[in-house]
């Protein structure tokens, strides 16, 4: 079933993007769990066999969400491996271990939480305060109690939620820009002639939502661009250093992040 499934919609998501798939399959989910609720209303015995109809298909497009993510993963490693790659091996980790759960399930062997509080303790770093309740209540439960299925259906959402957290907790330092440009640094402006003109290129990238603090010898400003300008008035002939900061609050979560940054000039 799950083959058949998974190669439908993957036919059917020819030419989306993740973000599209991912939108997809959430409203399929929700679409099945809405028939789950409505089906565990009722109590004759029909409606208890398109439960358990309808909790096999939603397993199998919870398998088939897991195994595009874990797709997705493995192609951004594939593209930039410094960024990705302890993230995709931790989660291709962390799923051997859910699988591992599935396989004693399939056994009717519900001693699951051991291996459950493993992965509890190497991943909690990347809960939300819901995702850890969601693995505590299933921890504290008796899970003889719980049909093989639904069992496996809770495990499987939660599953889903943390190898998606694993993944989008490598762009929670990543800051998001509307604009770049390329700055030129050039080691002297004035050379002599015979000299060698020498300058370093490098990429800019701004966001103009998201202005900046600029504090630059203990005084603080809101830079009215977003480029901060350093101004200062030549008194004295000499060498001098100097320093300040850049604060950008992140647009992923409220976080202040603060960058330092010193340069020597000289008058003469």
């Amino acid at each position: 079933m799950l083959a058949a499934t998974y190669k439908k919609i993957k036919q059917e998501f020819t030419g989306m993007n993740n973000r599209k798939r991912t939108q997809k399959l959430s409203s399929m989910k929700l679409i099945y769990l809405t028939l789950l609720t409505i089906l565990l209303l009722s109590s004759c015995e029909q409606n208890s066999n398109k439960k358990a109809s309808l909790n096999e298909e939603l397993i199998d497009i919870y398998k088939m969400e897991i195994k595009m993510k874990l797709e997705d993963a493995k192609r951004l490693t594939e593209i930039n491996p410094i960024k990705f790659k302890e993230s995709y091996y931790e989660a291709k980790e962390i799923q051997s271990k859910f699988d591992s759960i599935y396989s004693l399930i399939e056994k009717n062997d519900l001693n699951i939480n051991p291996l459950l509080k493993v992965i509890y303790d190497q991943t909690k770093k990347h809960y939300t305060y819901n995702t850890a309740k969601k693995i505590e209540i299933v921890l504290n439960a008796n899970t003889t109690n719980i049909d093989s299925k639904e069992l496996q259906t809770i495990l499987l959402d939660l599953n889903s939620i943390i190898i998606s957290q694993i993944q989008s907790d490598v762009d929670i330092l990543d800051f998001k820009f509307n604009k770049i440009c390329v700055v030129v640094l050039p080691e002297e402006r004035v050379i002599k002639l015979g000299d060698t003109y020498k300058a370093y290129a490098l990429i800019g990238a701004v966001d103009s939502t998201a202005i900046p603090t600029f504090t630059y010898e203990n005084q603080s400003k809101q830079i009215k661009s977003t480029y901060g300008s350093i101004q200062i008035k030549s008194e004295k002939r000499g060498k001098f250093k100097s320093k300040g900061e850049m604060k950008l609050i992140s647009n992923h979560d409220g976080t202040i992040y603060r960058f330092p940054f010193k340069f020597n000039y000289e008058v003469k």
